[in-house]
Parts: C-alpha cells; structure tokens; sequence
C-alpha cells in the first residue's frame, strides 16, 4: 500500500527508540539502586547485630554482679528478721507489778532475806519481811496465808563409841596353848611373862579367846612382840578362823620389845578369837596384843 508521506509505523521509530532507551537506564539505576540499598542494609544489619553482642556481652557481667548482690540482701534481710525474732523478749508484765493471783489459793507471804538469814539491806530495819501480797477476793473468807513448816533433816544415825584400848594378855589362863607353846619371863614384858615357842620345829599356837568388842566392825590389833634373833620372824595372824595373813616381825634383841599393827574385823561380842601360829617357820615370842577402835 502506497501512502503519500510515506509509511506511518516508521515516522516515530526515532523518539520512540529513545523513549525506550531511557526506560532501560532507570530501571537500570533502580535496580542498581536496590542492590545498593540491599547490601547496605546487610551491611547496617550486620554491624547492628554486631553492636547488640558486644553491649550483650558488656551487660552480662554487671547483670550477674546485680543479681548476686539482689539475692545477698535479700538473704541478709531474712537473716535480720530471724536475729529481730528471736530476740524479742517474751512479753509479760511490766516490771516491778506483781504477778497475777490465781482465785482460790491461798497467798504465802514472802520474806527478803540475804543467804544467811539476815534481812536484805533494802528491808525496813527489825522487820525483816514485806508485807504480803493481796488476797483475791474469791478466796474463802477467814483463810489466813500459812506457810508449810521447813521439814526436819534427817539426823545422822548414832555410830558407835570408839573402843578404848583393851590390852590381852598372852600368859593369861583364858588362851589356848598347843603344840609346845608354853609361857616363860621376859625381860620388858609387861606382866614379866610370855608366850614362847610358836611356829616351827614343834608348831606351836597361841589363841587369844574371849576377845571383845562392841560392835561389828574393823579395828586395830597392836601385838607386842620379842625376837631375839639377829633375821626377821614371820607369823600368820587369823581373827576368827578366817585366812591367815602373814605378818614380818623385825630382830629387837632380847632386852626390848617392839609392836605390828593391823586392821582386823571383830562381830559384836566377847567371842571373838586371835590365832598366832607359823607351820613353815620360827614364829616372834608374844607378850600381848593390844585392840582398839
């Protein structure tokens, strides 16, 4: 088809091209312009997240110190209501009033005394006590306050009087001799006369009978002996057939005398016996035996 000025879809290819072009180059920019803003955000993003842990990390510590302080006040805070309670005193009446009467019993008066007796300083002098308490008014009329009588202490029961020392004689008529003891003098002895010959070779045996006392109990034997050889005697004392005890009588020479104690038990009574003997050895020669208590 022929048009007089030519093909009208040509006539503009001109503007058209450039209109075309300029559309591409914005949205060039646009696009570059996204990608600017997009990695500038990452970018932004990055460094803030950045930022956030490194105050998250210089918060931490002082989050903790806050924390622990936090809890330690409040533990101390407990603790000082604890301490608060506990020593609160008790509460009861105000000091110096009197203690509430119970209705019905009756009022013992007290006395202001010192621990020996004496009335204390703070009492009215001669009267040694303060008046006493009120008496409720319930209580039955006519009822006085009395107070129970101190209850005796029990006394000690009486021991026995000591024994005054009583001297037995070995010569005398009221002992036993056997085995070959026999009585001769002696120089020093106090009735001039004893017991010879105890123990061995011939075993002889005194026996004191008739020995008394006044009440069961132990005592003091005192024997009065002579030994005239230059080596210890040995003896076995029995008191009342009960088990010897061995007893070393020391050399006095045949001029003296010298004494052994022990203890003994004795039953109350004049039955006692004192048996001197020595199966093994030479017993000492005996003048008397002496007991007390």
């Amino acid at each position: 088809m022929m048009y007089p000025n030519g093909d009208p879809s040509t006539e503009d290819d001109g503007p058209k091209h450039a209109r075309t072009e300029t559309f591409d180059a914005v949205t060039d920019r646009a696009d570059d312009t996204a990608e600017h803003k997009l990695a500038w955000g990452s970018v932004t993003a990055y460094h803030g997240r950045r930022r956030a842990r490194q105050s998250l990390r210089a918060l931490r510590p002082a989050g903790r110190a806050q924390l622990v302080a936090l809890v330690l006040a409040v533990i101390a805070a407990l603790g000082l209501s604890l301490v608060l309670v506990r020593d609160r005193p008790p509460p009861g009446p105000a000091s110096g009033a009197e203690p509430p009467l119970v209705p019905g019993l009756p009022v013992i008066p007290t006395v202001d005394e010192s621990p020996t007796g004496a009335p204390l300083s703070g009492s009215p002098a001669g009267s040694g006590s303060r008046a006493p308490h009120r008496t409720p008014a319930s209580a039955s009329p006519g009822a006085s306050p009395t107070a129970a009588p101190p209850s005796a202490a029990p006394s000690p029961s009486p021991s026995p009087s000591p024994l005054a020392p009583t001297t037995y004689e070995a010569e005398s008529g009221a002992n036993l001799l056997t085995s070959g003891a026999r009585v001769a003098g002696m120089s020093g002895a106090s009735g001039g006369r004893a017991v010879y010959a105890l123990g061995a070779p011939n075993l002889g045996v005194l026996r004191f009978r008739a020995v008394e006392v006044p009440a069961t109990g132990t005592y003091t034997l005192t024997i009065h002996y002579q030994n005239p050889w230059s080596i210890d005697r040995t003896a076995q004392i029995s008191v009342n057939g009960g088990a010897p005890v061995t007893l070393r009588f020391s050399p006095t020479g045949t001029c003296c005398l010298q004494t052994r104690t022990m203890s003994v038990t004795f039953n109350a009574g004049a039955a006692n016996t004192v048996e001197l003997a020595n199966p093994d050895d030479r017993a000492p020669d005996i003048d008397r035996i002496v007991v007390s208590g």
